[in-house]
């Protein structure tokens, strides 16, 4: 379960930082508790809209 969590950091750092990304829907979120935490009711939808360009210097 550990290294599942952290595979899962790795995919979604390489996704949030080589891909421009919008909200799918620009409604505001509805928050929902789970235990102690809040959390996205219906999730969050996202649109990927283009690669990022790499600043080679």
């Amino acid at each position: 379960m550990a290294f599942a969590s952290f595979e899962m950091k790795l995919v979604l750092g390489n996704l949030l930082s080589n891909w421009n990304m919008e909200l799918a829907n620009i409604q505001p979120v509805q928050p929902s508790q789970k235990g102690a935490l809040l959390s996205s009711g219906d999730g969050v939808k996202m649109l990927i809209k283009a690669k990022r360009e790499k600043n080679l210097k």
